[in-house]
């Protein structure tokens, strides 16, 4: 009986963690559709990456608080470097309101899960169980609870290994926005970056372009 109740409790840990948010540096692997050609700068994008990423819970988030959270490709043109907090991204003509990745992050984290609360009933009929086992011993004066640590972790070991598989997904997905942060990163001549960026709009579809501001600094390599 105790072994079913230990195999109930893993599945349904399992049920709970079936869907898992895919890494985001899948954005490297897109193909991407060319929106902009200039000597400075292509640029291309990709929206709703939340939801190709298979972090449905994140995309609800974001598209209830009109967020587009968008994978972006960019190719220096030109013939010097480019930091990436010159480039500056034109939403329909004006200026996007750029969200801060780690802020993002925190947003579209893996929440817990709410089958964990279907764990209860299983606890309470493996609590009763040992109880039992615990008073007969007891009873013939055996008094021999070696079995109150297996009992513990039976029911603690699957909800707490759904805890930290949480936090590491988290943690995964913290460190891949901040490693896909624009303002970050430099475009040297020639080369390609791929990075993730937020916006708000209002609009289901939106316009979007590139801009690179000069600047009187020099990028040294």
């Amino acid at each position: 009986m105790i072994r079913i109740i230990y195999l109930l409790l893993l599945f349904l840990s399992i049920t709970s963690c079936a869907i898992q948010q895919q890494s985001i540096s899948k954005i490297q692997d897109w193909s991407y559709p060319q929106v902009q050609f200039d000597t400075k700068l292509n640029f291309s994008f990709i929206d709703h990456v939340l939801e190709k990423t298979n972090n449905n819970r994140g995309e609800r988030w974001a598209q209830r608080n009109n967020i587009h959270v968008l994978g972006v490709k960019l190719i220096n043109t030109s013939d010097k470097p480019i930091h990436g907090t010159q480039i500056s991204f034109i939403l329909n003509g004006e200026k996007a309101e750029i969200l801060q990745n780690k802020w993002l992050a925190q947003k579209v984290r893996k929440r817990n899960s709410p089958f964990l609360v279907l764990f209860l009933p299983a606890f309470i009929i493996e609590s009763a169980i040992y109880d039992a086992i615990f008073n007969n011993e007891d009873e013939y004066g055996i008094n021999d609870h070696t079995n109150d640590m297996a009992f513990q972790s039976m029911s603690g070991k699957v909800a707490n290994g759904y805890r930290n598989e949480r936090k590491k997904a988290n943690l995964s997905l913290t460190q891949e926005f901040m490693d896909f942060q624009i303002a970050s990163k430099i475009l040297w001549p020639g080369e390609t970056i791929y990075g993730l960026i937020g916006i708000r709009s209002n609009n289901e579809s939106i316009n979007l372009n590139a801009e690179v501001s000069e600047s009187d600094f020099f990028i040294i390599k």
